[in-house]
């Protein structure tokens, strides 16, 4: 069986002798026209090489794109995990895990105070002293995270507010109510660091928490004309070693004597109390 002809092998074989003659006159005219002119048709010998020239660097590009698109995709295969975590995010605790973690914090800076053995406890529990209600405020209605300095910075406030009956204060504005510790009453902020605490005339009454050694960055202690109970934590004054200016006079419950071998800092400038005013 004769294998059949294909349409261009056919009509090829049609076409006469002359037609032939004529298309191969064609050609080699176009041909002796390129050597004499160095132009095939409209275009000459530069234009050809240009046009080739484009053609392999499209080509080369386009290589080398497949080829980081498939090295890129063969990257993330080989670590499943590449799709799902973010590099700049760091792994958070589940809201377990952060309470518990919490309480352990905050009884290892208060350790004169006694807490209770679960966050649930914490959260159950009545209590007049001022670390359990700064702490069960910190752990179950603020969320800052137990690895951010903050998380204690505002537990040391908290425990400053319940001590000294906050909610009776002359002016609590955002007191335990803003995220933004710098927009609560009587607090200034420099780029975000705590640096002055100015809570005079503002009716606080009790005792000074030792907790306030946590506020390391603070400068300033401004507590004048209220009524403050209890003896001077100086020692623990004496921890902050930005401190440089402490005022508790015209508090008559206040007792106590400032030691300058507990202000090892020796940058207080100003410092006055009930008993004691020493300026170095």
């Amino acid at each position: 069986m004769r294998p059949q002809k294909g349409d261009e092998e056919a009509k090829e074989e049609e076409r006469s002798p002359a037609e032939k003659d004529k298309n191969d006159g064609e050609f080699n005219e176009e041909w002796k026209e390129y050597q004499s002119s160095g132009k095939w048709g409209n275009l000459s010998l530069s234009d050809i090489i240009i046009a080739v020239v484009v053609l392999i660097i499209c080509i080369v590009g386009i290589l080398v794109v497949v080829f980081v698109v498939f090295a890129d995709g063969s990257s993330s295969d080989s670590d499943p995990s590449s799709a799902f975590a973010s590099p700049t995010m760091a792994p958070t605790l589940s809201d377990a895990g952060r309470r518990e973690e919490g309480l352990q914090l905050i009884r290892f800076v208060s350790p004169e105070t006694s807490f209770p053995d679960t966050p649930e406890e914490l959260a159950n529990g009545v209590s007049a002293v001022a670390q359990r209600r700064a702490a069960k405020w910190v752990i179950w209605d603020d969320d800052t995270p137990v690895t951010d300095e903050f998380f204690l910075f505002r537990y040391a406030l908290a425990t400053l507010y319940f001590s000294t009956d906050g909610p009776n204060w002359a002016d609590n504005q955002n007191w335990l109510t803003s995220p933004d510790t710098c927009s609560w009453n009587g607090l200034v902020c420099s780029f975000g660091d705590l640096i002055d605490i100015d809570l005079s005339d503002n009716n606080l009454n009790g005792p000074i928490p030792v907790e306030l050694s946590l506020l390391f960055q603070v400068k300033v202690f401004r507590m004048m004309n209220n009524k403050l109970s209890g003896v001077i934590p100086y020692e623990h004054f004496a921890m902050i070693d930005d401190l440089t200016t402490l005022r508790l006079d015209n508090n008559p419950g206040l007792v106590g004597q400032l030691s300058l071998d507990l202000l090892k800092n020796g940058n207080i400038c100003e410092c006055v109390c009930v008993c004691v005013c020493v300026c170095f």
